[in-house]
């Protein structure tokens, strides 16, 4: 178990800016902010996926602009994504439960973290493997994550 005071879910496939400790704990030492999580850029075995990554940033909001208005408006709900590496203090993270055991455990920890301050998109980038764009296609696997947003809130 994690004994440290902040918790970064990473994905193995995702890396971190050099300065990621340090932005962790300056982002986290405002108490207003609950969750945070980087920006991410998708790179691929020729290229790094920008539209990709624009339309990652925008969706952090739509989903919930659209689908829950009121949260969205008052509560300042968005969603942040695994791949972009989300930190949260270790006693919110327990306060709420933990990781639910659904399918879309980062939607559901959006969800439920919103009541107990804000959820921020830090201004630096990780780099995330573009695999499964390279292999399922961009069109596709984007298909994939509007299905499984609209799954969970719904």
């Amino acid at each position: 178990q994690a004994a440290g005071d902040y918790l970064v879910f990473l994905h193995a496939d995702t890396r971190l800016p050099k300065d990621a400790v340090a932005i962790v704990r300056r982002v986290l030492a405002d108490s207003a902010v609950a969750l945070a999580g980087f920006r991410t850029i998708f790179s691929g075995q020729d290229s790094s996926y920008w539209p990709i990554a624009f339309h990652h940033r925008i969706k952090t909001h739509y989903p919930f602009m659209i689908l829950r208005p009121y949260r969205w408006l008052f509560h300042h709900l968005r969603l942040l994504f695994g791949d972009q590496a989300m930190f949260v203090r270790r006693r919110e993270f327990w306060r709420i439960g933990g990781y639910s055991h659904e399918p879309a455990e980062d939607i559901s920890l959006c969800d439920r973290i919103t009541h107990l301050g804000k959820i921020r998109e830090v201004d630096r980038y990780v780099e995330t493997s573009a695999r499964r764009f390279d292999h399922y296609g961009t069109t596709r696997v984007t298909l994939i994550h509007v299905a499984m947003v609209l799954a969970y809130l719904v």
